[in-house]
C-alpha cells in the first residue's frame, strides 16, 4: 500500500469517516475503495484534491510531501467574498451535492482548458 493510500485510509479511521461516505462524496461506486485497497487500482489519485477536502487535509500532506501540514490553516488562507460564498454553500451541503459541485467545477475547467 502507498503512503497516499496508507494517510486517506489512516484519517478515514482517525476521523471516523466511513469509505462509503468517501465514495458518495467522490461520485464513485464503494467497490472503487475496495479496489484500492486491494491494490487493484490507484484511481485515488485524480482525486486527489477532492479526498484531501473530504479529510479536512492538503493534497502534500497525504502524498507525503516535506513539512506538510496535516490540517488546512485558515489564517494563510485569504478568500475573497465569491470564494467565502462558495465554500460556504459546498460545506453546507449534502455529500452528493458535494460531489455534484466537484463534478461541475471539473468540467468547467476541462472546458476551458480545451479552449486554450
Amino acid at each position: 500500500m502507498d503512503i497516499i493510500l496508507s494517510k486517506i485510509l489512516s484519517l478515514l479511521t482517525e476521523q471516523r469517516k466511513k469509505q462509503s461516505d468517501l465514495a458518495d462524496f467522490l461520485g464513485i461506486h464503494k467497490n472503487n475503495i475496495t479496489d484500492w485497497k486491494s491494490g487493484k487500482s490507484k484511481s485515488y489519485k485524480k482525486y486527489l484534491y477532492q479526498i484531501a477536502s473530504f479529510l479536512e487535509t492538503t493534497p502534500e500532506y497525504l502524498t507525503g510531501a516535506e513539512n506538510a501540514s496535516k490540517t488546512i490553516s485558515q489564517k494563510t488562507c485569504h478568500l475573497d467574498e465569491n470564494e467565502k460564498y462558495l465554500i460556504e454553500k459546498y460545506r453546507s451541503t449534502t455529500n452528493e451535492g458535494r460531489a455534484r459541485i466537484i463534478k461541475s467545477v471539473q468540467d468547467i475547467v476541462n472546458e476551458i482548458e480545451k479552449k486554450k
